[in-house]
């Protein structure tokens, strides 16, 4: 509810995001000036997570050029006229149609001089929060094989920026081939036993739920969890890879599953 007294429906990045943080390489720069210039960060990751606060001053326009090289790059940012949050592909190459270049996502009730977004940027996907989560932005791009920088700027004048940036490790565990990998957790009193190719059975949880989901985040199934030894049947779905997110209580824990 804001302070006028209207409903916003937020949406949030999903929590588990935060187990994939490389905290280790994991960038932290505060109160960098970006009065006209900009600042790059050489990264060798293609997959990060962006948390930024920008203090616009007489600035007009602050962001991000992600997987810059050369003149090749995607724009993420926010743009003091209209209070918008962007995604622009103009610069990208190719050739992009010209309704597809820039998408732009007004942000009501905003303070125009202190912007805070929430960035996610894998290898041809950004996705783009702000407005405390009340307005969300997405876009497919297609850099250039050798773009990886990251360059954070501003025009028309004089702003700062507090930012972390935290490179993003991958959900595939390399030697994962069949079985179960946790994914994501914050008890570790949850534990699934595979029993047979499609049968799982859940240990010391009960009272609780599990959703089965596709990697698109698609649910297919939902399983009550009534007692400590509950069974997890998936004989009637396909072969392939998917998430078993198991939740008693407070308890939370994800599973990755691959079905052979």
């Amino acid at each position: 509810k804001t302070a006028s007294g209207q409903y916003r429906l937020q949406q949030k990045p999903l929590v588990e995001y935060q187990a994939l943080r490389d905290n280790a390489n994991a960038v932290s720069d505060n109160n960098r000036s970006l009065d006209n210039n900009s600042f790059v960060y050489n990264s060798a990751s293609k997959s990060y997570e962006i948390v930024v606060k920008f203090s616009l001053k007489t600035a007009s326009e602050a962001g991000f050029k992600i997987h810059k090289g050369d003149e090749n790059y995607a724009l993420v940012g926010y743009q003091k006229a209209g209070k918008k949050i962007f995604i622009d592909r103009t610069h990208l190459g190719g050739n992009v149609p010209a309704y597809l270049q820039r998408s732009e996502f007004a942000i009501p009730d905003i303070d125009n001089s202190n912007v805070e977004l929430h960035i996610f940027v894998d290898r041809n996907t950004i996705e783009v929060f702000a407005g405390d989560y009340r307005i969300a932005g997405t876009a497919m791009i297609f850099p250039c094989e050798n773009c990886t920088d990251l360059e954070m700027y501003a025009t028309g004048g004089a702003a700062t920026a507090d930012v972390q940036i935290f490179p993003l490790k991958s959900i595939w565990n390399e030697n994962f081939t069949n079985g179960i990998s946790s994914v994501y957790f914050n008890s570790d009193e949850i534990s699934l036993k595979q029993i047979d190719k499609k049968l799982f059975k859940v240990i010391n949880i009960e009272n609780g739920s599990a959703r089965f989901f596709d990697l698109s985040g698609r649910l297919i199934k939902r399983f009550p969890i009534i007692n400590p030894e509950s069974i997890i049947d998936l004989s009637d779905v396909d072969s392939g890879i998917f998430l078993l997110n198991i939740i008693s209580g407070s308890k939370n824990k994800t599973f990755k599953i691959n079905l052979v």
